[in-house]
């Protein structure tokens, strides 16, 4: 008797979940939620890429789209962890105080 292998789908949730929660788990002992923000991108490309590899399809469109997604990953992963040192390495300028009596006459 043979088992069935677990569909592209459930290996692709398989991986999103670990992945999140390995971050996560990282994220809680440096006390910095934002390097969570920097999966997004690579975890959807992973379960595209798991798609692909486990149930192939064939052709030109399909490698176009697994390309696309896999550049739009790492654009998007850069984004984010670029975003967070700028945020984190520039001085900020104390933040203007909303004085809700300007609008009164």
């Amino acid at each position: 008797m043979t088992v069935p292998l677990p569909t592209p789908p459930l290996w692709g949730l398989v991986f999103a979940i670990s992945g999140g929660l390995l971050l996560w788990l990282v994220s809680l002992r440096r006390k910095d939620a934002s390097i969570v923000d920097i999966f997004w991108g690579p975890g959807v490309a992973g379960v595209v890429d798991i798609a692909a590899i486990m149930a192939p399809a064939a052709g030109p469109r399909a490698s176009t789209a697994l390309l696309l997604v896999n550049i739009w990953a790492v654009r998007l992963a850069a984004h984010a962890a670029f975003g967070s040192v700028r945020a984190l390495t520039r001085q900020d300028k104390p933040k203007e105080v909303f004085d809700s009596t300007q609008f009164v006459t």
